[in-house]
């Protein structure tokens, strides 16, 4: 994208965005011209010289991975993309018989992914992190151990996740106090933003602006849940399909663990397509699941539950 005189105003044509995850390679903002970013832009370079100005509205950024030249004005917000596409290896620290990461930028958080089962593990967030720019192909594998393995968001925010699988692929254990915005993926086997698999208690998270897409069991928050609690989620702008047996706004699946219970949950704005859909779940497999205090709105399918199957139960607690 060149600009060499007057304005150009940057749409999601052009632009980085969850939905299209498109990119610009290069933007040369000549003399004496302005570049207006209203979107979130992903940049390999920008160049913005002596006489050129770039303008970014709030509350978006330009993310640049490369060369950002000083030399013009700029107003709002032009920031080196977290990613660089060199993964940097994180130094635990020990908490009892569990391994600590402290995780604040994408390559630290693409490094643990690469690291296969990680188990008696706790990750941290140290910050919020821009995805901008990775293809996440693995999510973190949380195995089984003796103290099981633990996320703590810290109140942050992971965004612009985008590839073919949740930020973790197998979670046990807890997963509390995070946010996930800004999601495109899509995979052949189960699926959701926070979790595929999930058998972990998971607490004060919300996922919003997200698109997944599966061919087994997807879900906004987990693609398949086999065990844990939830409290305190909430989904919003979600959409859900795929060439799919069973997807909801929450989880694809409720399965194998009995006793779950899902409480003072929200559901806003979202979409479900698939043979079996639920805003709350697709299937609930043999097992009885409890909710309380569960709102949905604007949302389709308004139905909690898209199947019982193989004796499985759903409670509504008033």
């Amino acid at each position: 994208l060149t600009v060499t005189k007057g304005k150009v105003t940057v749409d999601a044509e052009v632009a980085y965005d969850y939905k299209t995850a498109a990119t610009i390679a290069n933007i040369d903002v000549k003399k004496d011209a302005e570049l207006i970013s209203n979107v979130d832009i992903y940049v390999t370079n920008i160049a913005n010289p002596s006489g050129a100005k770039t303008t970014v509205a709030e509350p978006y950024t330009i993310w640049y991975t490369n060369v950002y030249t000083q030399g013009g004005s700029a107003t709002g917000s032009i920031l080196k993309a977290s990613w660089d596409g060199v993964a940097d290896q994180v130094v635990p620290t020990t908490e009892g018989r569990l391994t600590v990461y402290t995780v604040n930028k994408a390559d630290e958080l693409v490094w643990l992914s690469q690291q296969g089962q990680l188990k008696n593990t706790k990750v941290v967030l140290g910050g919020n992190i821009n995805m901008a720019g990775v293809n996440w192909t693995k999510g973190i594998n949380f195995g089984a151990g003796d103290f099981q393995s633990h996320l703590n968001g810290n109140g942050f925010a992971i965004m612009n996740l985008n590839g073919n699988s949740g930020l973790l692929s197998y979670a046990v254990g807890s997963i509390k106090n995070l946010t996930i915005e800004g999601v495109n993926i899509a995979s052949n086997d189960f699926i959701g933003a926070l979790a595929n698999n999930s058998y972990a208690l998971i607490e004060n998270v919300t996922v919003k602006n997200v698109t997944v897409k599966g061919t087994k069991r997807v879900g906004a928050i987990v693609g398949i849940h086999n065990g844990g609690n939830m409290k305190n989620c909430h989904v919003e702008n979600a959409s859900i399909s795929g060439d799919c047996y069973s997807a909801g706004v929450i989880t694809g699946m409720v399965n194998e663990s009995a006793g779950q219970k899902f409480e003072s949950c929200t559901i806003k704005n979202s979409t479900v397509d698939a043979e079996l859909k639920g805003a709350i779940a697709g299937i609930i497999n043999g097992v009885t699941l409890t909710v309380q205090n569960i709102t949905i709105e604007n949302t389709t399918p308004s139905e909690l539950v898209g199947k019982l199957y193989n004796g499985g139960k759903l409670v509504e607690v008033k």
